[in-house]
């Protein structure tokens, strides 16, 4: 049988290779031997030059009607038009691959939320920007119900969703507020435009964009607040002007008694008439609400910095002051800096002073210290016999003002102050 087979293929192997180089096939001679070797049959795809034809060309091992192996047998099928399906096919796969590449990455990066809700109110999809809201992680929202991860936005959510189901209408500009696991106890609000999407003719779920508006919300809310304070706010400069004639009034009191002459008098009057006109201008600033005890000690020490060197050093938790507690602190501070420079550590070139606040809680409020202490300058022998003006005016304004405690300790090493008063706690 072998030398039969062999004769066989050496006497047809001129055919065989006169027709591998026609049609392209240079093993066809090898391929063809390994058919009637292995007895299995082999498929080669081949391109005719001449016309670019494609065909399939199968190498089957060829029995006789006794069931004889004698030789192999080549069929041909032209598959022509099926590679040019095949090539549009995958050029189509390339093109629908990158658009969908360039969805997904718009849909995950889009500054608004994005997500896709089935009739059973669950998430089919969801973007990271509205998850982010929610707080939870995109892929735990997947077939998960509005009641499983946002209870108390559930009923609100349903109802809008329930809407563009039954009537097959958008619902646009919808406002949603409520607060999420991602801020927890914090009122948010958002606007959601909600879509049908259909599929042969029936909605199969809503599609939804949301928008965070909080702090637009906010904005409006504090613009509507201003509105309500500039209706009265004739009524409240009056009253401060009001009071701020009463305390120039008992400055001027307290002033004459120790005045050497009117023009003594005319002096000191008008610099602590510039303390209260600083004071003044810091709160403006914050349109008379607050104003903080940092900003105020920065006004009064500045003339006293040199070189980047601060003589008087502030240290310790920032003091939020409303406008009464701002002006008293700021006459009483002017105070401490005048009789400083005057007398104390601020008199000579080596001398500073450590300003300290402190914070504590107590119930509803905050105990706040202010500590001024004086260091390096002339030393103190004895305290004064007689309190003069900034001693007694500091002891009034903290005790009538703030209710405060005040303390003063006239040390070898410097003037000492310490005082207490309530602060409300913030939020």
């Amino acid at each position: 049988m072998e030398a039969w087979t062999e004769l066989l293929i050496h006497r047809r192997s001129d055919t065989l290779n006169d027709l591998a180089t026609n049609i392209n096939y240079d093993t066809l001679l090898k391929d063809a031997r390994s058919v009637y070797e292995i007895k299995q049959m082999k498929v080669h795809e081949i391109i005719l030059p001449d016309t670019n034809q494609t065909f399939l060309v199968h190498i089957k091992p060829y029995r006789t009607t006794a069931n004889k192996l004698d030789g192999y047998a080549l069929s041909l099928i032209d598959i022509t038009q099926r590679k040019v399906y095949e090539k549009s096919l995958k050029v189509s796969e390339e093109s629908l691959r990158k658009q969908y590449a360039e969805l997904h990455n718009l849909y995950h990066t889009t500054p608004i939320g994005l997500a896709l809700i089935d009739r059973d109110m669950r998430w089919i999809r969801i973007n990271e920007n509205l998850a982010k809201v929610n707080g939870f992680p995109v892929e735990d929202h997947i077939v998960k119900s509005f009641g499983e991860l946002l209870p108390e936005l559930k009923d609100s959510l349903t109802a809008v969703y329930e809407g563009v189901f039954a009537t097959g209408e958008p619902s646009l500009n919808y406002k949603i507020s409520g607060n999420t696991p991602a801020s927890p106890g914090e009122l948010q609000h958002w606007i959601g435009d909600f879509y049908p999407v259909e599929d042969d003719g029936k909605i199969f779920a809503v599609d939804v964009c949301v928008r965070d508006v909080t702090e637009q919300v906010h904005i409006m809310e504090q613009l509507q607040t201003q509105n309500e304070l500039q209706n009265i706010l004739v009524g409240e400069l009056e009253h401060r002007v009001k009071n701020t004639l009463t305390v120039i009034a008992a400055i001027s009191r307290l002033l004459l008694p120790g005045s050497k002459s009117a023009e003594d008098f005319h002096d000191r009057l008008m610099d602590r008439l510039l303390a209260i006109s600083k004071t003044h201008d810091i709160l403006t600033i914050s349109n008379w609400r607050s104003a903080t005890f940092s900003v105020i000690m920065n006004n009064e020490s500045f003339p006293f910095t040199s070189n980047g060197e601060q003589r008087i050093r502030l240290s310790g938790p920032e003091l939020k002051l409303n406008a009464n507690q701002s002006l008293s602190i700021g006459m009483c501070i002017h105070e401490l800096v005048t009789n400083a420079a005057k007398y104390g550590a601020l008199s000579n070139n080596i001398g500073h002073v450590d300003v300290t606040t402190t914070l504590i809680k107590k119930g509803r409020s905050q105990i706040a210290t202010i500590e001024w202490h004086e260091h390096d300058g002339p030393k103190i022998l004895s305290a004064p016999q007689h309190s003069g003006f900034g001693t007694t005016l500091i002891k009034r304004v903290f005790r009538d003002d703030l209710s405060a405690k005040v303390y003063l300790s006239y040390q070898k090493e410097g003037l000492k102050f310490k005082t207490e008063f309530k602060l409300p706690l913030e939020g």
